[in-house]
């Protein structure tokens, strides 16, 4: 006698085991992958702030170095300063220039990292949830390890053994067989077609089994197929009578 989630077998764990532990080290290390990115990620933000500061300086620097290039030039053609003045500011002017657009190559590198770190992140999320998925997974096939009974009932049959390998193909083997209540029973009696026209469900029955000579067992008709079988051009059909079983000498 068995109740419902009662641990009936139990197929070896060790291989679902290993599965599991397998699965979630690839969380672990999908989870590290995220936090990395991430750090990365504000890592690149960070750098591709500081660029942009450089530029705005550099930005500056060339309104400054053009200005003062600018006002050289006049005080030249007025003969008030020397050549070697004028070129001093035309050559801070170019160097500024020159800065300003390495500080804008530099921007433009640090928002292209930026966009990478954040295609990295999106894909160790990607591969995190597909980790999770292996996980729950794995942790489903471990608690198929368990064999419980799924009614409250009697085992009437095993079909394994101790050290048996389980195999299941297209359809799922049998392990054990479960009879739900053996206090009802049901008979499937032949009935011959010149007396099916006698009967009608729910009438009363009485039959007997050679199990208990002498006795006689009482039932109801359940249900009286109407799909006929021939054998030997003898035609019956299917009666399912309901037993009560109380002391469950039916078998």
């Amino acid at each position: 006698i068995v109740k419902r989630g009662q641990l009936l077998a139990r197929i070896d764990p060790r291989n679902s085991e290993a599965q599991l532990t397998n699965a979630q080290g690839r969380v672990d290390a999908a989870r590290s992958s995220v936090r990395a990115s991430q750090a990365d990620r504000e890592t690149s933000n960070a750098n591709l702030e500081s660029a942009k500061a450089a530029l705005n300086e550099a930005e500056v620097a060339v309104k400054n170095t053009g200005t003062l290039f600018a006002r050289a030039q006049d005080l030249s053609r007025q003969g008030l300063i020397s050549k070697n003045d004028l070129d001093t500011a035309r050559a801070n002017s170019e160097t500024a220039q020159a800065r300003q657009r390495q500080a804008e190559a530099v921007v433009l590198q640090g928002q292209a990292r930026l966009t990478s770190s954040n295609a990295q992140i999106q894909q160790a999320q990607a591969q995190l949830a597909q980790a999770d998925a292996d996980l729950k997974q794995a942790q489903i096939n471990l608690g198929y390890t368990n064999i419980t009974s799924p009614i409250d009932g009697v085992v009437i049959s095993r079909s394994v053994d101790v050290g048996q390998t389980v195999a299941a193909s297209l359809q799922s083997p049998t392990l054990f067989t479960i009879a739900n209540d053996l206090a009802k029973m049901q008979v499937n009696a032949s009935i011959d077609e010149a007396d099916i026209g006698s009967i009608s469900n729910s009438a009363e029955v009485r039959f007997t089994v050679d199990a208990y000579p002498g006795e006689s067992f009482r039932g109801r008709i359940h249900e009286i197929r109407l799909s006929p079988t021939t054998v030997q051009n003898v035609v019956t059909y299917n009666a399912i009578l309901d037993i009560d079983n109380p002391e469950l000498k039916l078998k």
